[in-house]
């Protein structure tokens, strides 16, 4: 279930979009108590599943596969205006769909927008769904 979080900190990091309006220091593994500064993206897993596909458990020196299923919540903050949120928003959505690699897949499943009152600040809730096949 690491894969997940690594992937999607990778993609994030490396896509020349999302770090021209998010430093790397601002993209963060893990729900965030406070968010000091903006704009930022953090990222944790809500979720997942590994199932064994036909024979995993009766393969006798074979190959076992597995299908691993993570749900990811990103949350996007910014301060300054419900339209830079959007965009940087986008451009979440592009890195990530474009961003995975061989093997790995991601699909978004929702994406809400709102006014945190918590955190004083703009906010995009992504829920997505990070899936690959392991060999073991």
């Amino acid at each position: 279930m690491y894969a997940a979080l690594s992937s999607m900190r990778r993609i994030l990091i490396n896509n020349v979009y999302v770090s021209s309006s998010v430093t790397a220091n601002n993209i963060k593994v893990g729900f965030q108590k406070t968010v000091d500064t903006f704009p930022c993206i953090a990222f944790y897993r809500i979720g997942g599943s590994s199932l064994g596909m036909m024979g995993y458990n009766t393969s006798t020196g074979g190959t076992q596969n597995r299908m691993e299923d993570v749900m990811l919540q990103v949350d996007i903050f910014h301060l300054d205006s419900t339209e830079d949120l959007e965009l940087l928003d986008d451009q979440v959505i592009k890195a990530v769909m474009s961003g995975a690699i061989i093997g790995e897949s991601y699909d978004l499943i929702g994406d809400s927008s709102s006014f945190d009152n918590s955190y004083d600040c703009y906010r995009v809730i992504q829920t997505w769904r990070y899936s690959r096949l392991v060999s073991e």
